[in-house]
């Protein structure tokens, strides 16, 4: 969670982030992990955010946090099946050269 204190070691407005246009920052959270977050601006009139907005806030986050965190893994999911596809492929040439290499020494 961003307190007061640590509010500047997160967000800046030396980038591309404006912090004070931020109102609500919410976690994404997959157990203990945190694997995003959902800033919220401000609202017409400078209204609050009330509890049951809050509540469906923290509702929405959970299945955004897990949605968030299946793409993750997809995605290197499929790094890692197309990492070992080109060793397999690199195996299966040093294969076909040793028995080549095997053949030509007769």
């Amino acid at each position: 969670m961003v307190t007061s204190s640590s509010y500047e070691n997160y967000l800046s407005s030396n980038g591309n982030v404006a912090p004070e246009l931020f109102k609500c920052i919410a976690p994404l959270k997959v157990g203990a992990k945190l694997v995003g977050l959902v800033a919220l601006g401000r609202r017409e009139s400078d209204a609050l955010y009330d509890e049951d907005e809050l509540g469906a806030l923290d509702l929405l986050c959970n299945y955004v946090a897990l949605a968030v965190q299946n793409h993750s893994l997809n995605a290197n999911t499929f790094a890692a099946v197309s990492e070992n596809l080109r060793l397999m492929a690199s195996l299966h040439g040093f294969y076909d050269h040793t028995l080549e290499a095997f053949a030509a020494s007769d």
